[in-house]
């Protein structure tokens, strides 16, 4: 989540430079026994320390093609980069944060491409988290516009790095088709969840493809991948 991992950062970077949070919350552990827990100055390196998994894959990505077991070249893919990830700890960011591209790097080790640039890209995805519940349409109406962009691209499928950023394109995408009109498919996915295609993963069992609100069987059938649908214990 390109939440938690801007938070852990933050919480880090407070603890390393604020002494009085540092030993309120210190305080706290030793008054309930907990004296283990205890944080020193410097302990969690922010920087070095906590990672997001894209951050993972990308400097694995020389390895990724030895891993190869299915072609994932002839769709169309554009991808989301959490805010959290590139708006908050941007010295950390890598690839940019303007026009964010680690999502696209990872997918250029794959042997496919993104698109480097459609309108909207570093948009929010609208989710804002209670957002989504306390204020419904000004939640849609920022998700409107991405929406709309990434069906005048006539993508096959957005990829994000975030569940938040998912939940809302996936599970929001037959609202927004009623709220817009735009009927163009495309799917919702994970970095993780493509590059685990990439290398093999069964798509119910590992990629959990059931789960999606839209379904990702149109966009194995343009890649020609055979699955079982009978794997698929959630639909029954």
């Amino acid at each position: 989540c390109a939440t938690c991992y801007a938070i852990l950062k933050t919480s880090a970077k407070l603890l390393n430079e604020n002494d009085e949070v540092r030993e309120k919350i210190n305080k706290s552990f030793r008054e309930n026994g907990l004296e283990n827990l205890q944080y020193n100055k410097d302990d969690i390196n922010p920087r070095d320390d906590i990672t997001h998994v894209v951050d993972v894959l990308y400097y694995m990505r020389d390895e990724i093609p030895k891993h190869k077991k299915r072609d994932l070249s002839g769709i169309k893919i554009a991808t989301h980069h959490g805010c959290h990830y590139c708006k908050v700890h941007y010295n950390d960011t890598l690839c940019g944060y303007r026009n964010p591209e680690i999502i696209d790097k990872i997918c250029e080790a794959m042997g496919t491409t993104a698109l480097k640039w459609y309108d909207q890209k570093p948009r929010h995805c609208g989710g804002g988290f209670r957002q989504r519940y306390a204020n419904r349409e000004l939640s849609l109406d920022a998700t409107v516009d991405k929406f709309e962009s990434l069906h005048n691209e006539k993508v096959d499928v957005l990829l994000v790095m975030c569940p938040n950023c998912q939940l809302q394109f996936d599970r929001y995408e037959q609202v927004l088709e009623d709220k817009t009109g735009s009927k163009h498919y495309f799917a919702v996915m994970n970095i993780a969840q493509l590059l685990a295609l990439y290398m093999g993963a069964d798509v119910y069992n590992v990629l959990g493809i059931q789960t999606h609100t839209v379904r990702i069987e149109p966009l194995l059938d343009k890649l020609n991948i055979e699955y079982d649908d009978k794997g698929d214990k959630l639909h029954v």
